[in-house]
């Protein structure tokens, strides 16, 4: 583990963030920034639900924006260009991220950087980049958590319904 969080640090120290992602096969997975808040005083990004290569993706064209000068904030949208990561134009939102976010797992990397000292900000700050459900996959299993809302979790796969059992006689 400390091997892996001094990897960690030495990314955010040569690009100035780093995407984490989290999780693997099924429950979708996320991903999210560590360095954004301190070298850039710029809220950490998340994607939640779809699979780490779209999400991460993602995160990485936003992440290089602001590291280019770019803010956002939440309600804002941002289109990433067809042919970038996407066939169409798409429009990216920013949510809020509730707090009891950064008290459960969600954001366990930043954490356990700051604790080292490699992220040395008191308090996290988080934005959530929403996609069009269009263009998450067709695997029917990515739909993005709200993380503005208190009950939302990321990891967690969607609810199926059960199918009714017919009773045997």
């Amino acid at each position: 583990m400390e091997a892996m969080l001094a990897d960690d640090a030495a990314i955010i120290e040569r690009h100035g963030y780093l995407v984490t992602g989290v999780g693997s096969g099924k429950p979708p997975h996320w991903g999210y920034t560590v360095g954004l808040l301190e070298r850039f005083d710029h809220p950490e990004l998340i994607v939640a639900g779809p699979h780490f290569e779209i999400a991460g993706a993602i995160i990485n064209q936003i992440g290089r924006r602001i590291r280019d000068g770019a803010r956002f904030e939440v309600g804002d949208t941002e289109v990433s260009p067809a042919g970038e990561l996407f066939d169409c134009d798409t429009t990216l939102r920013f949510g809020a991220v509730h707090p009891i976010q950064h008290r459960l797992d969600t954001f366990n990397v930043w954490f356990a950087l700051a604790d080292r000292g490699a992220v040395r900000d008191e308090e996290l700050r988080a934005l959530q980049l929403i996609l069009p459900t269009g263009v998450i996959c067709t695997c029917g299993r990515c739909e993005q958590p709200d993380l503005s809302r208190p009950e939302s979790r990321v990891g967690v796969a969607p609810f199926e319904p059960r199918r009714a059992r017919r009773r045997q006689r």
